[in-house]
């Protein structure tokens, strides 16, 4: 991860010093052979970068005939904002972009599937290079921590916030309002030895098993593995 090893898993901007080192691994990875660079903008550190950021490094893939991978900082309740800020890069930087698994993650999100898919079929009639691909099947596998909120998945104290009333309580009351179904979400892998076990089975059988609340039990999951769990969702 570039990022990381210009600057560690650091919340926030780059400072001059740590951009310059990210842009020259680019160059150096592009001119050795890479066919592009990949922005994973919901996990971390990528959803840490700013625009200038981004546009400072698809401007460096124009130059250097290379392809902007991404994966939208938001597929769900935001897509259609996470769409237009990949469409303002490619426009500023010229550079050839494609939306990784482009999709309306949610129930809730299937609405803003077309709608945002109609702005990047105009951003193409207008000459944008722009692109996205959308696999076959009905699930995704991905970061347990990254379908919750962003202030909580990216903040730094985010273990001891597991174990904070007042944090709880909103998050459960943002997870009830998107109706986001914990209890159906299938464990794909975990971290540590412990709960190998429940690898194939879900956040409910997990909970239930406790003696948790399906929220209870995601937020019990995450904290014995230090968030290192992985969904299908």
């Amino acid at each position: 991860n570039l990022r990381d090893e210009a600057a560690g898993l650091v919340a926030r901007p780059l400072t001059l010093q740590e951009l310059n080192g990210e842009m020259e691994l680019l160059e150096k990875n592009l001119e050795g052979g890479a066919f592009g660079i990949s922005l994973g903008l919901s996990y971390l550190p990528g959803i840490y970068a700013d625009e200038k950021e981004l546009l400072a490094l698809a401007k460096m893939a124009k130059k250097k005939g290379a392809v902007v991978s991404v994966h939208l900082k938001s597929e769900g309740y935001e897509l259609e904002e996470s769409v237009e800020t990949v469409l303002r890069l490619a426009r500023e930087s010229g550079a050839t972009f494609v939306v990784s698994h482009f999709k309306a993650a949610g129930t809730a999100n299937w609405d803003k599937f077309f709608p945002a898919m109609e702005k990047i079929l105009q951003a193409r009639k207008e000459g944008g290079l722009v692109y996205f691909t959308v696999y076959p099947y009905t699930a995704a596998q991905t970061e347990l921590g990254s379908l919750l909120p962003s202030w909580f998945y990216t903040a730094p104290n985010r273990q001891e916030m597991l174990q904070d009333p007042e944090k709880r309580n909103r998050l459960q009351k943002e997870l009830r309002k998107k109706k986001f179904g914990t209890g159906k979400l299938i464990i794909s892998g975990v971290g540590h030895g412990r709960n190998k076990k429940w690898e194939g089975k879900t956040i409910g059988d997990f909970a239930r098993a406790r003696g948790l609340s399906d929220f209870d039990g995601l937020l019990q999951l995450l904290f014995e593995e230090n968030f290192e769990v992985t969904v299908f969702a």
